[in-house]
């Protein structure tokens, strides 16, 4: 029985560290969109999404330098990935980092990716998850899917967290059934009852929280 559970747990924390790296890979370069985006960040949005990467960046620069956190994201992504402008980290952290001080969900992710995958600062999941946390927090289903997979994954720097993995998962599950890939059953062959109900009990928590926050 207790090698039948240790297989268990080597093989989710295996399939959590492959699913966060093909996360990270398919989350990086798609454009994220403000909760009330300006008519001109729509408009760069729209844009970036054509490859019409001059062109989303001089109606962003504007936007960008009145401090507006929406553009501030996405003009980091396209620093990151080098759409548009040459590749520059620091340029993208700043950038980001300047979103997610006002509380962006999508810079929060932004700067939660660059301490995930240690592009222009150093690598720390420890880091990733205190900007991937707030992000979630606020409804942005790639954190709560990258949050998840970290606590299943067990790595050293976080330690394996199956109540708050089961948490995120079950959040997502309600949310978007494209996200149910059978990893809280196999969480459960892993937990108690205990931990479960307290996860369950968590993840209904969030759901009244969120609600409340999008009503005020």
């Amino acid at each position: 029985m207790i090698f039948g559970a240790i297989n268990k747990l080597a093989t989710l924390r295996n399939l959590a560290r492959t699913v966060v790296v093909v996360l990270m890979v398919l989350c990086a370069p798609f454009p994220l969109s403000a909760d009330q985006p300006s008519e001109g960040y729509t408009q760069a949005n729209e844009a970036y999404l054509k490859g019409e990467y001059p062109k989303a960046i001089a109606l962003l620069r504007p936007l960008v330098e009145k401090g507006e956190a929406g553009p501030q994201s996405l003009l980091g992504l396209m620093y990151m990935n080098g759409q548009g402008v040459p590749a520059d980290y620091a340029r993208a952290k700043e950038l980001y980092r300047a979103s997610a001080a006002q509380g962006n969900r999508e810079g929060q992710f932004g700067l939660g990716y660059l301490y995930a995958t240690g592009k222009g600062v150093p690598k720390s999941l420890t880091e990733a998850i205190r900007w991937f946390e707030p992000s979630a927090n606020q409804g942005s289903k790639a954190a709560q899917y990258t949050l998840a997979t970290i606590y299943s994954g067990g790595a050293d720097e976080v330690g394996l967290d199956l109540v708050r993995a089961y948490k995120w998962y079950t959040i997502l599950k309600s949310i978007d059934k494209r996200y149910d890939a059978g990893f809280t059953e196999r969480l459960e062959t892993l937990m108690n009852d205990k931990q479960i109900e307290e996860a369950r009990k968590q993840a209904l928590k969030w759901f009244v929280e969120f609600e409340a926050s999008e009503k005020m």
